[in-house]
């Protein structure tokens, strides 16, 4: 049940917060589920997880790295706790989320260059805000088979990001 400050397991929205879009969930054994989200995050209830049982969750914007609408399924990739998480979430109505999340996502992100560090392989650099008057947060993202823990490949990305910092004044 969806209630006017209630996340999809009951949980208070954060201060200010206030549900702008959501869809039900083809959910197992006909209770109701919903994907919810606020102007601030996302919420994702834990009965679609694909890795592991878990609470709801939370995602702010700026943590949503990609997002895919495949008829049915909400196809979410997001920074969680340091660690990349994805979502194959099966709306059974998807309302207007799915247009909303992607909005919101892309309303994040004020620079997003890809930048070639070894051969073909390389790193995306994206900065986002959540909002006019947040602070600007840097991202990197290395390409599969691109080691980013490499020191060499780590101060090829740092470099690259300062030169990108400094194109951008940010």
């Amino acid at each position: 049940m969806i209630g006017k400050r209630t996340g999809p397991t009951g949980d208070d929205l954060g201060i200010g917060e206030r549900i702008k879009s959501w869809a039900p969930v083809s959910a197992l054994g006909g209770e109701s589920v919903y994907v919810v989200a606020s102007a601030q995050a996302l919420y994702i209830p834990a009965v679609h997880e694909l890795a592991t049982a878990a609470p709801a969750v939370r995602l702010p914007w700026t943590h949503i790295d990609r997002v895919h609408w495949e008829q049915p399924y909400l196809l979410i990739v997001a920074q969680v706790d340091g660690a990349t998480r994805n979502w194959r979430i099966d709306l059974a109505e998807p309302r207007s989320l799915p247009e909303f999340v992607r909005e919101r996502v892309m309303a994040t992100i004020i620079v997003s260059e890809h930048i070639p560090l070894h051969d073909d392989s390389g790193v995306r650099l994206i900065a986002r805000r959540s909002n006019p008057n947040s602070p600007v947060e840097w991202t990197m993202s290395f390409d599969p088979g691109l080691d980013g823990s490499d020191p060499h490949i780590q101060s090829a990305a740092q470099a690259a990001l300062a030169d990108l910092r400094a194109v951008f004044g940010i």
